[in-house]
């Protein structure tokens, strides 16, 4: 999984856990998947995410408050 030439580019973006996140797993944004960490904790598979942060190798998501 690789990112954008600008990484910064998906930073609060809206995606969905294509995996559980638990807390690590797999989210989709901007129809490119991508390695995240759950600040949220648990996250079901199908749940929206936001993404607060980008780290070399993967993103950084929370749950999304409006679902």
């Amino acid at each position: 999984m690789l990112f954008r030439s600008d990484p910064a580019a998906v930073l609060g973006h809206a995606g969905v856990a294509v995996t559980i996140l638990a807390p690590s797993g797999i989210v989709e944004v901007d129809g490119r998947r991508y390695e995240a960490f759950s600040r949220s904790g648990h996250l079901e598979r199908g749940a929206q995410v936001t993404v607060l942060a980008v780290e070399t190798f993967r993103l950084i998501v929370s749950a999304s408050k409006n679902p």
